[in-house]
């Protein structure tokens, strides 16, 4: 029990130490693109292809569903707003957790294995400034866009499906996909998931640099990223949803 309070409580510095230097960064932009570069061209392809998917698949499910009921006319809008309000974000900080919290924690635990973190300290660098922050920056930048990339992939999966039946062109769907969601709702959706890239951000990062110099560490580390950030997001959408709910006053 001791053990697990130190544990929390060095986190919670590490990511008050973080949070801190996250502004500093302005003054060197460089290292956050670096860093943003390589999180957008490694997971960009994976978020429009499971949005794609996404969105043909759930229109199919609706189709169905709805068609019992003569009400094929709710499809889009449905559809984009399931996909905008709740599950595009989801699934983008899940594949997140898994894709980049991983990656995270492996190149830390690497670099901390190889001794590059202390050669960083004895220079004179700071570890959190120089290696954690523009990589958590990166992530909270990143998943908000690949929460609008998923969205409209979405929109063009589902498309694509409803044009084999030939009811609506593009444009009627499209607008036709808007009628029940607000700018709101929208804006919070994806906003939120920039607290997902913060998390993720935070947890791989954490368990990189506290590996140990090992054979095995870099596995571990990775693995221990990839469980705990996504039950970081998933609790965190929890609350984070009925916070949405408070702001636009739709409490149930």
């Amino acid at each position: 029990m001791v053990a697990f309070f130190d544990t929390i409580g060095r986190f919670s510095e590490f990511a008050g130490q973080v949070l801190w230097a996250l502004p500093g960064l302005a003054r060197r932009p460089a290292l956050v693109a670096r860093q943003l570069v390589h999180v957008i061209a490694g997971t960009a392809g994976l978020i429009a292809f499971v949005g794609a998917s996404l969105g043909l698949v759930t229109w199919m499910h609706l189709a169905t569903i709805l068609g019992q009921f003569d009400s094929e006319a709710l499809l889009p809008s449905l559809l984009m707003l399931a996909v905008v309000v709740e599950v595009g974000p989801a699934l983008v900080g899940v594949i997140a957790a898994g894709r980049l919290g991983s990656g995270l924690a492996a190149e830390l635990a690497a670099m901390q294995t190889g001794e590059q973190v202390d050669a960083l300290r004895c220079l004179g660098f700071d570890p959190i400034k120089r290696l954690v922050a523009p990589r958590v920056a990166a992530c909270l930048i990143a998943l908000p866009l690949f929460t609008i990339l998923i969205d409209y992939a979405a929109l063009l999966g589902s498309y694509f499906a409803e044009a084999s039946s030939g009811r609506l062109t593009w444009s009627q769907y499209a607008h036709a996909s808007l009628d029940l969601l607000g700018p709101i709702e929208a804006i919070l959706a994806v906003a939120k998931t920039a607290v997902f890239g913060l998390f993720v951000g935070w947890i791989g990062c954490w368990l990189g640099l506290n590996a140990e110099r090992s054979t095995t560490a870099i596995g571990q580390a990775a693995t221990r990223a990839v469980v705990w950030s996504t039950l970081a997001v998933l609790a965190g959408n929890v609350v984070l949803v009925r916070l949405i709910q408070w702001i636009s006053g739709n409490i149930p």
